[in-house]
């Protein structure tokens, strides 16, 4: 099985970073605007090949088809991504605790 230059680059990173101790977070050092397959961006976001795919039929990952038949994406759009569905903790403690008084409200009690 033959592994993408881009997967030698992460895996060396990281390596390095953990025999000197240094956040993972050095790894955004790699040049992220340039064109990766479908196998390159599942080792970059740590998601299998499949779950790639289905994101990709439900378009919820930009992508791309140069010659109609190889999936290709940036990774810059891909990281930009992963960046912007960030969610807040305190909005979803609002959310469960609506529902659970919402719950609670049905069964003729409310939380205090």
């Amino acid at each position: 099985m033959i592994l993408s230059a881009l997967y030698f680059e992460l895996r060396e990173k990281l390596e390095g970073n953990i025999k000197k101790g240094q956040s993972t977070f050095a790894l955004m050092n790699i040049n992220t605007n340039k064109f990766v397959s479908l196998k390159e961006v599942a080792a970059f976001l740590g998601l299998s090949q499949k779950y790639i795919y289905s994101l990709v039929e439900k378009r919820k990952i930009p992508f791309y088809k140069p010659f109609g038949k190889k999936l290709m994406f940036k990774l810059d759009e891909v990281q930009s991504i992963v960046e912007d569905s960030k969610v807040d903790h305190k909005q979803i403690n609002a959310a469960a605790e609506d529902a659970a008084n919402e719950y609670m409200l049905g069964r003729g009690r409310a939380i205090k």
